[in-house]
């Protein structure tokens, strides 16, 4: 893998806002991974905790996205810019393919109504395919992100994490 340009490093950090949209948007993907895989269990009540997670992960995805496209991102090696890109795309995508679920399975009138919905009330449709993929694409996307971010901090020792942590004090974070 090539390395970026030392004419251009790195930020020191992350504005907060970014940082925090990057950890929002990690936080509510794991759990709606999570629930996603469990919908199909029986006795599982989680299609309204599935669908605020995945809401929240697509709207702070785009938020996040627009400001990467109006600020910039640090330079990187061509593997890191196209998961970046996947990451950042992938999970707007997958709220959208699950917007269509919901509205063509009538998800909320559904469950207005009381009825506890599981993966099945879903599988027949279209849009059911490519948003399990998808799941699974961000799974496998995310999972190489943290090893590489893992591989940073104790391998390189660049201080590659602490970029994407709050910082405290004057000075704080760069613009990136």
């Amino acid at each position: 893998m090539s390395q970026a340009p030392a004419s251009s490093p790195a930020p020191a950090a992350y504005t907060p806002l970014r940082a925090g949209l990057h950890w929002l948007i990690a936080a509510s993907v794991i759990g709606a991974l999570a629930t996603g895989l469990i919908l199909g269990r029986p006795g599982y009540a989680l299609l309204p905790l599935h669908m605020g997670l995945g809401l929240i992960a697509g709207l702070a995805g785009l938020a996040r996205l627009w400001l990467r496209l109006r600020q910039g991102a640090p330079r990187s090696n061509r593997a890191a810019q196209a998961v970046h890109w996947l990451l950042a795309l992938l999970p707007i995508v997958q709220m959208a393919s699950g917007i269509a679920l919901v509205a063509l399975a009538g998800a909320v009138p559904a469950m207005v109504a009381g009825r506890v919905l599981t993966a099945q009330d879903f599988a027949a449709l279209p849009p059911s395919g490519p948003h399990f993929g998808i799941g699974m694409a961000i799974l496998l996307l995310a999972s190489g992100h943290v090893a590489m971010a893992l591989w940073h901090h104790v391998v390189r020792r660049d201080g590659l994490i602490a970029r994407m942590l709050p910082r405290r004090g004057a000075g704080g974070a760069t613009r990136a």
